[in-house]
């Protein structure tokens, strides 16, 4: 925005100050103008590239901004040739120039530069991908996983689905990858500290303490493994543990005390049956037979795991003041939680916002003591905006949000979720919003950010762009548009292509037909594992699903 600018202007009189500027065109374009803007204004105003004017209008106005200031240029702009339909488009864009009709010939059939596909939901975006993937590699030995990049507007949403396809492919099949730019409440060591933060008020039921010991920051810290954790649940089902930590314990929650199916009577015939001979009897309590000599550890793992939750379960009812929160939140996440090497960044980050979630409601509360409830509205609050970047550039293809600073130089970036009703961002304004009512130079948009996003992924890709989208409703089948900024791609490629003899709407027809790949609803249809390059079907199960569904 202006403001910061203005600071970096004065900041220049003082010492040097060097900007790095990714700009998209070497012709000064500045003061071109959308075909409504020119019209409204001036019809013999400068239009230059037609993508350019539509998407760069943010672009444009810092660029105009940064004039102002007077500053030495270094300008720096490598010709990528025009070897490719993507590339022909980049250069567009470079020279600020437009295309014309009869410019260049009909995109060849072995140039998917730009490649765009239509499928039934989120999951089959990722399923077709995990499949154009690996067509990818396997025709290119020379592409690796670290130079793709995956972008989406919504990384929380499709999060669940990449990792439920990317990681449970054949050991033959599967791709390294890495996702950034999720929550830090996501990450399961978080999610397992929420989690625990129930117990004040839990029932204790069987399926919620063994949920809680499973995730793997837990059971690291307590030395359980994961035979050791399928040999509890066999215990915990044979011994009868339903629910309660003991006949205490349910008093308190006003249930009458009775120690029957409670983790302590379980835990209690656990102990003797390691202790005792099978079918032995002490002080009422009957040995359980199902404990082998050589689980110990196991047992001693669960005793101890089972008193340190007790004890959190008494701490987290009592209210306190938010500095005596801090230091109970620490000391449970010190106990509680052995970050493996990849989750130290995520430890760090729960520390990070344990600390500031206290520290920013203590001067509103001052000493007030409140419950485990406001505290952990507020972890989570502070949890939401943390996370960053963990997990860009880790050697494998990368999996991250749509956001600025990611647009940097792959070979293959391929965006997916790119619906109408998702990209750009509607960014409805309220009606106390005068910046929308009275725009000025430099004043933020959300959906004009989002469409210069997508010229600075266009120009970033050095290879290939792959767009994805959901074109067909899952229920009926019907028809869905995709994002306007792909339906303005499309537009420009084609007014430049010859086609002889065929109208500009029919010639749009055909362009979007070659190429975009409209998908079949189910993975195993026949077509994947034809010979048609362009639906490639790489998982064994599903050709033998494929056979058995042509089958009589």
């Amino acid at each position: 925005s202006p403001a910061y600018l203005h600071m970096l202007g004065a900041t220049a009189r003082q010492v040097d100050v060097h900007l790095y500027w990714f700009n998209p065109c070497r012709e000064y374009w500045a003061e071109i103008l959308t075909a409504r803007e020119a019209d409204e204004d001036d019809p013999h105003a400068e239009r230059g590239n037609t993508l350019l004017a539509n998407w760069g209008r943010q672009g444009r106005e810092t660029l105009d901004l940064l004039q102002e200031l007077e500053p030495i240029e270094h300008e720096d702009f490598p010709d990528g040739g025009r070897a490719t339909l993507l590339a022909c488009v980049q250069d567009d864009i470079l020279r600020l120039v437009d295309r014309g009709e009869a410019e260049v010939a009909w995109p060849a059939d072995d140039d998917d530069s730009i490649a765009i596909h239509a499928c039934h939901g989120p999951m089959r975006e990722i399923e077709v991908l995990h499949d154009a993937l690996l067509s990818r590699f396997a025709a290119d030995p020379g592409l690796s996983p670290d130079q793709v990049l995956v972008m989406t507007p919504d990384i929380e949403r499709y999060a669940p689905m990449i990792e439920a396809v990317f990681s449970t492919a054949p050991a033959h099949l599967r791709i390294p990858y890495t996702i950034a730019d999720r929550g830090a409440r996501h990450a399961p060591l978080v999610a397992a500290f929420l989690h625990l933060l129930e117990a004040g008020e839990t029932r204790a039921g069987a399926e919620w303490v063994i949920g809680l010991a499973q995730a793997p920051a837990v059971a690291a810290a307590f030395g359980l493994d994961e035979q050791a954790l399928a040999t509890i649940r066999q215990w915990v089902a044979g011994t009868g543990i339903r629910w309660g930590f003991d006949g205490d314990h349910r008093q308190r929650l006003g249930l009458g005390n009775t120690p029957e199916h409670s983790w302590r009577a379980g835990l209690d015939r656990l102990l003797l049956g390691h202790a005792m001979p099978v079918d032995a009897s002490f002080a009422g309590v009957r040995a359980w037979p199902g404990v082998a000599a050589g689980d110990g550890m196991v047992l001693g793992g669960l005793a101890s795991f089972l008193d340190s939750l007790e004890q959190a379960a008494a701490t987290l009812s009592r209210p306190r003041d938010m500095a005596s929160w801090s230091r109970t939140l620490l000391a449970l996440v010190d106990r509680f939680l052995q970050p493996g090497r990849e989750e130290e960044e995520a430890v760090q980050a729960l520390r990070d916002a344990v600390m500031s979630a206290c520290a920013e409601a203590a001067p509103a509360l001052g000493e007030q003591a409140v419950s485990i409830d406001v505290v952990r509205a507020a972890l989570t609050a502070a949890l939401e905006g943390t996370g960053g970047a963990a997990g860009f550039l880790r050697g494998a293809v990368t999996f991250c949000s749509l956001v600025p600073m990611r647009s940097i130089p792959f070979r293959l970036i391929a965006l997916v979720g790119m619906n109408d009703d998702a990209f750009p961002r509607l960014g409805v304004p309220t009606s106390l919003d005068r910046m929308a009512t009275q725009p000025r130079r430099g004043d933020r948009s959300s959906r004009e950010d989002d469409r210069y996003l997508f010229l600075e992924v266009l120009l970033s890709a050095r290879e290939s762009l792959y767009l994805s989208y959901v074109g067909q409703d899952i229920r009926d089948g019907s028809e869905r548009p995709p994002s306007v900024v792909i339906s303005d791609l499309v537009d420009y490629v084609g007014q430049g292509l010859v086609d002889r003899g065929v109208d500009r709407a029919a010639r749009r027809r055909r362009l979007f037909e070659r190429l975009c790949t409209v998908h079949p609803l189910q993975p195993w249809h026949r077509d994947y594992f034809t010979a048609d390059a362009r639906l490639p079907g790489h998982l064994p199960y599903l050709a033998e699903a494929a056979t058995a569904a042509a089958a009589p």
